[in-house]
């Protein structure tokens, strides 16, 4: 199959492909071949050399041109406007810029994102009318609401006073500066995050030839961090996945997702991110009581000191999850760092005795020795939290051992815990 463009490429002989110019003059080889000796210098000169060299090429010109040193004000007027429109358009300098991740905002967009609930309402308002009289789309079929969307914005946004429009202004730019709040970066990450990943992927492939594995991890909006690695090389170049070749490796030897993990708790902290303004900040882990064994005393789970849903999931998740860290700490007889939650997810009941475990998680595979819902505490469902945290705390509250870890892993090794 063969392709033709209808623009001719910068880098090629001009002379060649065309000696039409958008202002309806003529080149001939010669003057084609003038302008096309100097559009690499033109190219790569700064503004001031700029004009010398345009001076140069139009004095050639006008000898080469029949007449030319004789021509009019308005002849000559004439020439130099195409030859301006000539290295104008065959001599830019291609961005050195990295690409934008996102686009940039102006205040309609951020009107969008503030407003979508009630834009989305109208616009399935005007589209059930509209099917209801028996509109159609251009190509035929019903409409959409989403045909509808930009129609309710300019509507909507008409209304608004001009006060009100400054702020949104104000908003964009600010955004465009520094980013958007937490709120919206864990929404736009949880649409955009794997589509960016893998454009990135396939960029460094078809222009360089690399193939990239990464890591990733952001804050989703019921407040879980999200760990993922992302390998699209099996499709690029007919290459292979890393991870399903050499998982083994993976986890074993080199970086492995629970020591990644780990690392962004530490960042994202263990409290409550909502109200952090500006982006997300660096927190220390949460911290809880211990008693006369150094073990750590759970809060009561059903008095959060939060209000909102989303606040007490977020306190919750992070109360298990130190809670869990701190005791395996204490097994391991370190003073900080984070259970290693891929291996014991593998096999908990190397880790765990059955009594510590609350019964509802206690779904066994195949496997017989492999707990699977015990996995990173950012994958649990919410219900797994809420309990966990009771059972213990009941426990806890009849004056029995809440949690224990009866091992802790050395390197490969899996070693017993003190009594």
């Amino acid at each position: 199959m063969s392709t033709h463009s209808q623009s001719p490429e910068p880098s090629a002989p001009l002379s060649s492909q065309t000696k039409h110019h958008g202002s309806g003059r003529h080149w001939t080889d010669e003057e084609s071949a003038l302008l096309e000796k100097h559009r690499q210098e033109y190219r790569d000169a700064n503004d001031a050399a700029r004009a010398e060299i345009f001076s140069r090429v139009l004095q050639d010109m006008l000898d080469i041109l029949p007449n030319g040193k004789s021509f009019k004000k308005e002849e000559r007027s004439a020439v130099k406007k195409d030859i301006k429109e000539w290295f104008a358009r065959y001599s830019r300098k291609r961005s050195q810029k990295m690409p934008r991740m996102g686009k940039s905002w102006h205040a309609r967009h951020v009107f969008q994102h503030e407003n979508k609930d009630a834009i989305d309402t109208e616009a399935k308002r005007l589209c059930a009318k509209a099917i209801e009289e028996g509109q159609k789309r251009p190509k035929g079929g019903d409409p959409t609401h989403f045909y509808f969307r930009e129609r309710v914005v300019t509507q909507m946004m008409g209304k608004l006073k001009k006060r009100e429009k400054d702020v949104l202004q104000r908003t964009a730019e600010e955004y465009n500066k520094k980013g958007v709040d937490p709120e919206l970066k864990s929404k736009l990450a949880v649409k955009n995050c794997t589509a960016r990943m893998h454009a990135f992927s396939k960029e460094l492939y078809d222009t360089m030839g690399v193939w990239v594995f990464i890591l990733g991890c952001y804050l989703k909006p019921n407040g879980n961090l999200d760990v993922s690695t992302y390998d699209f090389n099996q499709e690029l170049g007919n290459g292979k996945d890393f991870i399903d070749n050499h998982s083994w490796t993976f986890h074993e030897e080199g970086i492995s997702v629970s020591s990644w993990r780990a690392h962004n708790e530490e960042y994202y902290g263990l409290e409550d991110l909502a109200l952090a303004k500006g982006g997300h900040r660096s927190q220390g882990a949460m911290t809880l009581e211990k008693n006369l064994y150094l073990e750590p005393i759970l809060p009561n789970p059903s008095k959060p000191p939060l209000k909102t849903s989303r606040d007490i999931q977020i306190w919750r998740l992070n109360v298990l999850r130190t809670f869990v860290n701190q005791h395996y700490n204490l097994a391991a007889g370190q003073s900080k760092g984070s259970a290693p939650w891929t291996a014991i997810g593998s096999k908990l009941l190397d880790f765990i005795d059955l009594e510590y475990i609350p019964p509802a998680w206690r779904s066994v595979n195949g496997e017989g020795n492999n707990f699977y819902k015990f996995l990173d505490p950012s994958k649990f469902p919410m219900e797994m939290v809420t309990e966990a945290l009771q059972f213990w705390y009941e426990r806890q509250e009849q004056h029995k051992v809440a949690f224990r870890f009866k091992s802790f892993l050395e390197g490969k090794m899996l070693l017993e815990a003190p009594p």
